[in-house]
């Protein structure tokens, strides 16, 4: 799985890498922040990988602006990308498996139902919500304090799943 703390699509030779991990009967899979999903991967490379996962921890431009500290027109881009995974998907009848994921966040947690709309509209597998966990190593402090046990928690997540899983479209916390 190609993933971590940089971004695997802008390696220059990701689509080298992944049709030579195919020759050597390499199972591969990404987690991506899906702003750099090229056409060349796409219709290159996308027919040997297993998943493709995409981090979106919001259900808004507005929101997923700040956090992802970003700007705004990458939410329209990721979004761009994902239809044209899916289309080549379909039009090439390939079995890749494409999600998106968010982090729980009290930042986002309004903005998810709109999160699933748009995912389960665009033809994606699933989404995936998981709390976040903080990395002692890490600078960031701002969600370090996140009461998972709340009422909105289970709530949004129970509404989630009762609302938009279905036999098409996963909901997995």
């Amino acid at each position: 799985m190609f993933a971590g703390d940089g971004e695997p699509m802008l390696h220059k030779d990701i689509c080298d890498i992944v049709i030579d991990a195919n020759k050597h009967d390499i199972d591969v899979s990404f987690t991506t922040n899906g702003v750099h999903i090229t056409d060349k991967f796409i219709k290159n490379s996308m027919k040997y990988v297993s998943w493709i996962k995409i981090s979106m921890n919001a259900g808004t431009s507005s929101s997923y602006e700040k956090i992802h500290r970003t700007s705004e027109k990458d939410f329209e881009k990721v979004w761009s990308n994902i239809r044209e995974a899916i289309n080549f998907r379909s039009q090439h009848k390939l079995d890749t498996a494409i999600g998106i994921q968010s982090l729980i966040l009290p930042d986002n947690i309004k903005t998810l139902p709109q999160l699933a709309d748009r995912a389960r509209e665009a033809g994606l597998d699933y989404l995936v919500l998981k709390p976040y966990v903080h990395n002692v190593y890490m600078n960031q402090e701002g969600y370090h304090d996140i009461d998972y046990t709340a009422k909105e928690y289970g709530d949004t997540l129970a509404m989630l799943k009762r609302d938009y899983d279905s036999s098409d479209f996963k909901i997995i916390s």
